[in-house]
C-alpha cells in the first residue's frame, strides 16, 4: 500500500480543458508583447525572435516527449515488480493453503486496486499524448499565422520601397539639373566679380590719390588759419604805426598846404593809372609765392572732373561706390567755395595794399624831394598822352620805391602766402570716408 501511495504522488492529474485554455492564454500573452514595427529591419528582428521561440518550443516538446517515454518505462518496470510481488503472494497463499474469508476479501480488494491503477495509468498516457499533440498544433498554427503576417508586411514594404526609389530618382534628376544651372550662374558671377574687383582697385587707387590731395589742402588751410592770427596782430601793429605817421604828417601839412593840394591832385591821377601797374606787380609776386598752390588747385580740379566722368560711366556696374563719389563731389564743392573765398580775401588784400600805398606815397612826397620830381614827370606825361600806358622803366621805378619800404614787403608777403580766412569754416576733425559696399 505504501508503494501504491508513492506512485499516486508521483503521478500528476490529467490536464482539463481549463488548464489547456490557461496555457494557450499564457502563450498568446507572451508573444502579444512583441511590437510589430513598419520598418523592414524590425520585421526581420521579430521574425528571427519568433524562429528562436519556435525552436525553443520544439525543444520543450521533445523534452516532454522524452519525459513521457521515461515515465512509461518506469510504469512498466513498476508493473512488472508489482506483478512479481503479486505472484509471490499467491504462491505463499497456496503454500499455506489456509483459505480464509478475510484474506480472500483482501485479495479481491488488492486485485480491484490493481485494476484501478492500471486503468489510471492507461488513461494518463492517453491524456498526456492528446494534450501534447493539441499544444503542438496550437503552437504551429500560431507561428504560421505570425509568419504569414510578417511575409505580407515584407511584401508591402517592398512595394512601397519600389515607389520611393522612383520618386528619389526623379528628385535626383531635378536636383542635378538645378545644380548645373547654379554652377553656371556661379561661374558668371565669379567672372563679373573679377572684373569688378579690377575696376574697384583702379578706382581705389584714384580715390587714394584724391584723398592725399585733399589732406594736403586741409593741412594748408589749417596752416593758413594759424597764420591768420599772426596777420591780425601784425595789422594791428601796422595800424598803430600808420596812426603815429599820420600825426607827424598832419603837422607838416599845416605848414605846406599848397604842397599837399598838389600832391592830392597827383594822387587821384596816379590811382587811375597805377591800379593796372599795381595789379601786375601783385600778380608777379603771387606767381613767385602762391602760383604753386593755385596751379595745384586748378590741376586737381581738371583731373577730378575727368575722373568724375569715368566714375559716372561706371556707376551702372559699381553701385557700391556711389555714396563715396557723392561725398567726393561735396568735398569738391567745398573746395571751390574755399577757392572763391580765397579770391575774395585777395581782393581785400588789394584794397589794403592800395590804402597803404596811398599813405606811403604821401610820406614819400613829404620826405623825399626826388619822389616829387618823379611824380611831376609822370603827371606831365599823363597830361600829354593820357591813352598811353606806363613804360617798363617807370613801372620798375615805382616797384623799386615800393619794395624799399619794409611795411609794404611784409604786407605783400603775409597777404599773398597767408591770406585772410575769416569766413572760411573748415572741420579739422573730419572723419575719413567710409566705403559702403552694397552686395
Amino acid at each position: 500500500m505504501a508503494d501504491y501511495q508513492e506512485n499516486q504522488k508521483s503521478f500528476k492529474a490529467p490536464l482539463t480543458q481549463v488548464d489547456k485554455f490557461k496555457k494557450k492564454n499564457e502563450i498568446n500573452t507572451g508573444l502579444g508583447g512583441i511590437k510589430m514595427e513598419n520598418s523592414s529591419k524590425d520585421c526581420l528582428q521579430v521574425s528571427n525572435q519568433l524562429e528562436l521561440t519556435l525552436i525553443e518550443q520544439k525543444k520543450e516538446n521533445k523534452r516532454l516527449l522524452d519525459e513521457i517515454e521515461n515515465r512509461k518505462d518506469r510504469f512498466q518496470k513498476r508493473e512488472q515488480e508489482y506483478r512479481k510481488i503479486i505472484d509471490d503472494l499467491k504462491n505463499e497463499i497456496k503454500n499455506k493453503a489456509v483459505p480464509e474469508n478475510a484474506e480472500s476479501k483482501k485479495l479481491e480488494e488488492a486485485k480491484d486496486y490493481h485494476k484501478m491503477i492500471m486503468d489510471n495509468i492507461d488513461n494518463i498516457q492517453l491524456k498526456t499524448s492528446k494534450i501534447i499533440l493539441d499544444q503542438e498544433k496550437d503552437i504551429l498554427r500560431f507561428f504560421n499565422n505570425k509568419i504569414t503576417e510578417i511575409k505580407k508586411q515584407f511584401e508591402e514594404e517592398r512595394i512601397k520601397k519600389g515607389k520611393k526609389d522612383q520618386d528619389y530618382v526623379e528628385k535626383e534628376l531635378k536636383l542635378t539639373s538645378k545644380l548645373e544651372w547654379i554652377k553656371n550662374i556661379a561661374q558668371k558671377i565669379d567672372n563679373e566679380n573679377h572684373n569688378l574687383m579690377k575696376k574697384y582697385m583702379d578706382l581705389k587707387a584714384q580715390y587714394q590719390t584724391q584723398e592725399n590731395d585733399r589732406e594736403m589742402l586741409l593741412k594748408e588751410l589749417i596752416m593758413k588759419k594759424k597764420k591768420n592770427a599772426i596777420l591780425k596782430s601784425q595789422l594791428e601793429q601796422y595800424e598803430q604805426l600808420f596812426k603815429e605817421a599820420t600825426k607827424d604828417i598832419d603837422d607838416e601839412e599845416n605848414e605846406d598846404m599848397r604842397k599837399t593840394s598838389s600832391s592830392q591832385k597827383f594822387k587821384s591821377l596816379l590811382n587811375d593809372k597805377s591800379n593796372g601797374n599795381h595789379f601786375q606787380s601783385r600778380q608777379n609776386m603771387e606767381k613767385t609765392g602762391q602760383s604753386f598752390n593755385m596751379s595745384n588747385l586748378y590741376k586737381q580740379g581738371t583731373g577730378y572732373y575727368s575722373k568724375e566722368e569715368q566714375i559716372y560711366r561706371s556707376e551702372k556696374t559699381l553701385k557700391t561706390l556711389q555714396n563715396t563719389m557723392r561725398k567726393e563731389q561735396r568735398r569738391a564743392r567745398e573746395l571751390k567755395l574755399m577757392y572763391l573765398k580765397e579770391i575774395e580775401s585777395k581782393s581785400e588784400l588789394e584794397v589794403i595794399i592800395k590804402k597803404n600805398v596811398d599813405k606811403i606815397k604821401q610820406e614819400y612826397q613829404s620826405k623825399n624831394p626826388s619822389s616829387k620830381q618823379l611824380l611831376s614827370t609822370l603827371q606831365s606825361k599823363l597830361k600829354n598822352d593820357q591813352k598811353e600806358s606806363f613804360t617798363k622803366e617807370m613801372r620798375e621805378i615805382l616797384i623799386e620805391q615800393l619794395l624799399n619800404d619794409d611795411k609794404v614787403l611784409t604786407l605783400v608777403y603775409d597777404k599773398t602766402f597767408y591770406p585772410d580766412l575769416k569766413n572760411i569754416q573748415i572741420d579739422e576733425n573730419n572723419d575719413e570716408y567710409q566705403e559702403t559696399e552694397q552686395v
